[in-house]
């Protein structure tokens, strides 16, 4: 396992952030490229994981603003960010050349764990060539020439990289079992995210659908079914929640004594009534009193402690709403 304590963001919330200076270098960010991978036949396989050229949202990453000391202290590879999941390569090196971060992975031996061995097989014989990394930002400026949420990131903390499915085509992976690769510890990897296993996973879940599609989805009786796109507790990490909670413990409470209160008062009446059936007459008994409209049997100071504890409710789930409103606002930017 690796090190979870980092939760990533969304590049859009983290800019929408940063334009309102709200921005914190405390998150933790993912950009994918399309790996330059260098296999030779008796060599280490080499991968540029990532470049300084503008990728689709038009932003850039300092090659030479990369801090590498941190992964350097667990330089694991992961497949698809999965945290939950056993590493399939350790990074032998990781070091900056020309205008590319470089890694030479060593991917787990078949007997160890397979699906590392498979994704060695398919980087080192062309059916993936993607990338992507997850860092901290510690510097970085909006470029308006390149467009209004262009941004340069000038210095990045490296946290870990994985090997991706995405971008490359899923026509990929069908190619690669053709050409004979043994592809089911994919294809299991698949269905335990499609069955809800892979919760600490961020990840279309399109993408891992036409993954599982392409490695044998129909040879499995598991029914793929809608993951949840990250813990809630992973969400929250960071944002204060108290409020939220001491707002529904008070509704709580208040109901709860509310209620007791109309039942004891609900109690007394009937049995001061039982005693002098006159007293009922305080609000509802025609026989007694024909000018008073009966309710239902209901007396009248029952009534008004009802009222009140529905009144008492109605405040307090007030106060509750607008604290989960707070939250959600506070959320905003960490959820896709």
């Amino acid at each position: 396992m690796v090190d979870s304590r980092h939760t990533f963001a969304t590049i859009d919330g983290f800019k929408t952030a940063a334009k309102s200076a709200a921005a914190s270098t405390g998150v933790a960010l993912l950009k994918e490229y399309q790996a330059r991978v260098k296999a030779e036949d008796g060599k280490p396989l080499t991968i540029a994981i990532s470049t300084a050229t503008p990728d689709r949202m038009n932003d850039t990453v300092s090659v030479r603003g990369w801090q590498l000391d941190a992964y350097a202290k667990n330089p694991v590879v992961l497949w698809a960010h999965d945290k939950g999941a056993l590493p399939v390569a350790k990074a032998n090196r990781v070091w900056i050349e020309g205008e590319a971060l470089m890694s030479e992975p060593e991917f787990t031996p078949r007997d160890l764990y397979e699906l590392g061995w498979t994704v060695g097989e398919m980087l080192r014989r062309g059916f993936l060539n993607a990338a992507s990394v997850g860092f901290r930002p510690l510097k970085y400026v909006f470029n308006e020439e390149r467009g209004p949420m262009a941004m340069d990131f000038e210095e990045q903390e490296l946290l870990e990289y994985s090997i991706v499915p995405i971008p490359a085509n899923p026509e990929a992976l069908v190619q690669a079992k053709a050409a004979g690769i043994d592809l089911r510890s994919v294809h299991e990897w698949a269905v335990k995210f499609l069955d809800g296993e892979g919760s600490t996973l961020i990840l279309p879940r399109d993408a891992v659908e036409k993954a599982w599609k392409a490695t044998g989805g129909g040879t499995t009786t598991s029914i793929p079914k809608e993951a949840p796109v990250a813990k809630t507790a992973d969400l929250t990490v960071g944002i204060d929640t108290s409020a939220v909670d001491a707002a529904a413990a008070k509704l709580e409470a208040a109901t709860k004594a509310a209620t007791e209160a109309a039942e004891r008062l609900e109690k007394a009446q009937a049995e001061k009534t039982k005693a002098d059936p006159s007293a009922e007459c305080s609000h509802s008994c025609k026989a007694h009193c024909p000018d008073m409209p009966a309710e239902d049997g209901k007396s009248a100071s029952a009534e008004v402690v009802k009222a009140l504890r529905d009144e008492v409710v109605t405040l307090v789930r007030a106060s509750v709403a607008e604290e989960f409103k707070n939250l959600k606002t506070a959320l905003t930017g960490r959820l896709d």
